[in-house]
């Protein structure tokens, strides 16, 4: 680019010597024949490569920049012509062609220094008239240049920021249709029993999962679990365990055996500061027998004649400490008792005034409820209410249910 800049920024001269000295037909078509070889040069180069620094790739923008370079080109040329050959003229000429090539913030002071020695020089040669406007069109060329370079230059940012939105838009969206293939499509019809579940996360995706799974003897695994941290790691950590999960579970009876073999294939590659809270229980629907174990999971409520109770069992979360082992226990459900499996998402909501739904509201709505999807519709209600209708959710909430409609043969 340097060299058909420096040929434009003279070409004005030549033609000017050529025609007011010996304008012979030779030497008028040699100096033709020169000028259109250095236009010719300069506007392939202008048209086919970017004439500025990182040109933005949009024909707009890479429009404008080209016009700009062809505007102050055609200004050269005219003032060389129009004010002839003095020395005055060639340092202005150098103001414009260093606002060319030097477009960068460092160039500040290159094109400062050229425009005062232009005005020093014409003043003190005593040509203090074309002195100034010398000096401030060179400044204000490359001040016009870069100002076009600048304008592009954010467009570019933009519109390269835009393209990383959506290119991670679109990748999360993928994320979150594989995310929710992973989740059961529906829960199991089970004769005398009523299941229903509710997944809803935070962001585009996330770290919660649920899960039922057939096991030997007509029994029924459920799963409830809890990654820490949101977003794409958790998800992948909530991937690798439902994947866990899926692989063992079908091949062992006990709860606590699950969970140690979970923890014992986690520990090793999960991410630093990350772990998994889960609830896996076993039911077996003749006998209303629950067999379950924790692993730092929020505790299931059940919701009995008597009350409400709480399912206890001890163990470290997945995937924080090797060779873990985990208590198991076990309860009876009665025909129309009801337990509820969740997440924090929900009691650790706060409404505006910065207040957390809690455990002890969540217990007093699993006390007064019917159970199954009726619980999961009044939690939800009671969560709108408390948090109001500007509430931007904090965590991912998921809600299991389960409840004996009948017994055995009834």
């Amino acid at each position: 680019m340097l060299s058909p800049l420096l040929g434009l920024v003279f070409l004005g001269y030549s033609i000017r010597v050529v025609l007011e000295s010996d304008p012979t037909p030779t030497r008028v078509l040699l100096t033709l024949g020169g000028a259109a070889l250095f236009a010719g040069v300069f506007l392939w180069l202008m048209w086919m490569h970017d004439p500025l620094p990182s040109a933005a790739p949009e024909p707009s923008e890479v429009r404008k920049r080209r016009a700009a370079i062809a505007f102050l080109a055609g200004l050269v040329v005219a003032l060389k012509l129009t004010l002839g050959n003095e020395w005055r003229v060639l340092f202005f000429h150098v103001n414009i062609a260093a606002g060319f090539m030097l477009l960068r913030k460092d160039a500040y002071a290159a094109i400062a220094g050229l425009a005062v020695v232009t005005f020093v020089l014409g003043i003190t040669s005593g040509l203090a008239f074309f002195a100034l406007p010398t000096a401030a069109i060179g400044l204000w060329a490359t001040a016009f240049v870069r100002q076009v370079t600048a304008v592009a230059e954010t467009s570019e940012r933009l519109r390269r920021a835009e393209e990383d939105r959506e290119r991670e838009a679109q990748e999360l969206s993928a994320a979150r249709v594989i995310q929710q293939q992973l989740l059961p499509k529906e829960l199991p019809s089970l004769p005398g029993w009523r299941l229903a579940s509710y997944y809803q996360p935070a962001r585009a995706v996330g770290g919660d999962f649920y899960d039922s799974l057939e096991l030997p003897d007509g029994q029924l695994a459920l799963v409830a679990g809890d990654v820490t941290d949101k977003g794409i790691p958790a998800a992948l950590v909530m991937t690798t365990t439902h994947s866990i999960f899926r692989g063992d579970a079908p091949g062992l009876v006990s709860p606590g055996a699950v969970l140690e073999q979970a923890n014992n294939r986690l520990y090793p590659d999960i991410p630093a500061h990350m772990f998994v809270t889960c609830l896996y229980a076993v039911l077996d629907p003749r006998s209303g027998r629950l067999r379950y174990a924790n692993a730092g999971h929020n505790l299931p409520y059940v919701a009995t004649a008597d009350g409400v109770t709480e399912l206890r069992a001890r163990g470290m979360p997945l995937g924080a400490m090797p060779d873990m082992t985990y208590e198991e226990n076990e309860a009876y459900l009665a025909p129309g008792e009801s337990i509820l499996l969740h997440s924090d998402g929900l009691v650790e909501a706060h409404n505006p005034a910065g207040e957390m739904f809690g455990f002890p509201r969540l217990q007093e709505i699993v006390e007064s409820s019917s159970g199954s999807e009726h619980l999961i519709d009044e939690c939800l209600i009671e969560l709108r209410e408390f948090v109001g209708s500007d509430w931007e959710q904090e965590d991912d909430i998921t809600l299991v249910t389960l409840k004996r409609t009948t017994s055995e043969g009834s």
